[in-house]
């Protein structure tokens, strides 16, 4: 009989991030394990079922968090009974019949975005352990926790394995007294998931640019959040906005290289001001060059299969950065967080992460020049780096593996 995993953690598929790993990981053990059942459980699915068919979507409910301690509860009390009268809804219903849970939270446990969003992450994974499933937390960047803290504790010492993508997570949580034996180091998934086609990415590229610009072609991936962290954590931002920040700094990579830079969005909302491309368009507009802004909801296979075509890369979303890295094309990331650098050292490109609290015109004019003359051996380092991180990743299948009894 063949196994039921669940995948949570993730927000909506319009995050590319999400769909990323949500996409990967669910491909990966469906080809590993004979007649498996993969199911994703989102706080959206009706906006996720069509994505994700023909996989199974069901209504995670962490968002309520009354109605998720309630829950817990509950399937305590389903544990200790058997009685399917205490499984409120399907949610708790597909948890009693699975055989694992994967938690693909990201970046999201964490206390960053406030404690209440870190408890709304951390109840599926309470939901699990008080109907004693089997916990995975898969290749993230977790951490730090102030008011949460000893719940987190209590949560990553109960999991079966936690997985980290950085070695300053790996450190965080040995320093708060998780248990080094459930710990791994590995790598995002993400870097195993396959582009499309080159010539369809290569195509879709011309057909925004036109056939006639023959410069080196930078990518750029940027965000309304980005720019909120810029104007909370730079203590410039409010004689520089960033909008104009970004403007000027491209356009004099443009006239600097005679390049031609295009807009990726990684994100495309819900609403404008979570849509990269509005972000995007802001920005575009204020250039004095001409700017492209490529507005398709692309597939994240379908990203990274465009983004491959990139000379060079720009980003502040990571999974975006993942997707040009992986593709080996010279990346400088714009980092508000710990994940950023994380990944990036792992590559051994540290020295061209930006962070944010001390971005400048002159900052990211240096970090292009830099890359501009180190740029093949940066793309010889990618190649020689990427293999590896890749068999990094692959290392989370094993912990699945181990975790169902079948290593």
């Amino acid at each position: 009989m063949g196994k039921t995993i669940i995948l949570t953690g993730t927000f909506c598929h319009i995050n590319k991030g999400d769909a990323a790993m949500q996409l990967t990981m669910a491909s990966l053990m469906e080809q590993r394990y004979a007649d498996c059942e993969v199911v994703i459980s989102a706080p959206f699915p009706d906006e996720d079922s069509q994505f994700y068919a023909p996989r199974k979507v069901i209504r995670c409910h962490r968002r309520r968090l009354i109605y998720s301690f309630v829950q817990c509860i509950s399937g305590w009390l389903w544990k200790k009974t058997g009685s399917e009268a205490w499984l409120l809804d399907e949610e708790m219903r597909h948890y009693a019949k699975a055989d694992l849970i994967v938690d693909l939270s990201g970046d999201m446990l964490t206390e960053d975005y406030g404690p209440h969003v870190a408890l709304s992450h951390f109840y599926p994974i309470l939901l699990a352990n008080a109907m004693g499933k089997r916990v995975f937390l898969c290749a993230q960047s977790i951490g730090p926790f102030n008011w949460t803290r000893k719940l987190a504790s209590y949560i990553l010492n109960h999991a079966g394995a936690v997985t980290v993508r950085d070695q300053v997570t790996l450190d965080y949580l040995q320093s708060v007294g998780v248990t080094p034996r459930r710990l791994g180091l590995t790598g995002d998934v993400a870097f195993l998931m396959d582009p499309e086609d080159a010539s369809a990415g290569r195509s879709r590229l011309l057909q925004l640019i036109g056939e006639d610009n023959a410069g080196p072609l930078l990518g750029v991936s940027l965000s309304f959040l980005i720019e909120k962290h810029y104007r909370k954590k730079c203590p410039v931002a409010h004689q520089e906005p960033f909008v104009d920040l970004m403007a000027r700094s491209l356009d004099a990579w443009v006239e600097r290289y005679q390049g031609v830079v295009v807009f990726f969005a990684h994100v495309t909302g819900p609403g404008a001001q979570k849509d990269d491309r509005e972000a995007c368009k802001c920005v575009a507009q204020k250039m004095k060059h001409s700017a492209f802004v490529l507005e398709d909801d692309l597939s994240p296979s379908e990203i990274k299969g465009t983004i491959r075509h990139c000379d060079l890369f720009f980003g502040a979303r990571m999974h975006a950065n993942i997707a040009a890295l992986s593709s080996f094309v010279p990346t400088i990331a714009i980092a508000y967080s710990h994940k950023t650098p994380g990944i990036m050292n792992q590559l051994g490109c540290g020295e061209f992460v930006l962070r944010i609290e001390a971005l400048s015109e002159s900052l990211i004019e240096n970090a292009f020049s830099r890359m501009h003359q180190e740029r093949e051996e940066v793309r010889s380092r990618l190649h020689q780096r990427i293999p590896e991180i890749r068999e990094l990743s692959s290392q989370n299948l094993e912990r699945v593996d181990a975790l169902l009894g079948m290593d």
